[in-house]
């Protein structure tokens, strides 16, 4: 099977999220999928990767009491959907499906007959730019063919 992964937290940036895509695609790729990685371009001089796919480029944005990696660039729903047609994805993966910009993005990119999995990493009692964006929000969410809550929070967050 062929499997998209998309995520703003990856290496070199360390957390959970970057653990859990990173081991995911390994035992994926150990199961004999074909895993490729979309994420951010933490500046300049990055060497190419295998299974490894950059574009736009990281900026810290303040969100939920920490700091938040966030995709920015131009065009970035054109280049998932180039992405996703050039790959054939089987199944788009992608991690905290309702944060700007890149998981978002997803949600509303042509994924060119792909199934879509949200998986969800954090949960809050209450938002701000969530309650003011939420018929956005909702109306995107529903594009998620299958969801994953990685906590009991997660799920009911």
């Amino acid at each position: 099977m062929k499997i998209g992964i998309v995520t703003q937290s990856y290496y070199p940036k360390p957390g959970g999220v970057t653990e859990v895509v990173h081991h995911t695609a390994a035992e994926l790729r150990r199961l004999g999928h074909d895993v490729t990685i979309i994420t951010t371009r933490y500046g300049p001089g990055r060497q190419k990767e295998p299974g490894v796919i950059r574009i736009g480029r990281n900026v810290l944005f303040p969100a939920n009491g920490a700091w938040t990696n966030v995709t920015a660039g131009w065009r970035l729903r054109h280049q998932l959907e180039e992405i996703f047609r050039r790959e054939s994805f089987d199944i788009i993966q992608t991690h905290c499906p309702l944060v700007p910009t890149l998981p978002a993005l997803t949600l509303l990119a042509d994924r060119h007959g792909a199934r879509l999995v949200g998986t969800f990493h954090a949960a809050a009692d209450s938002n701000f730019l969530y309650a003011l964006l939420r018929p956005l929000i909702e109306w995107g969410a529903r594009n998620l063919d299958h969801r994953i809550a990685v906590s009991g929070p997660c799920r009911t967050g």
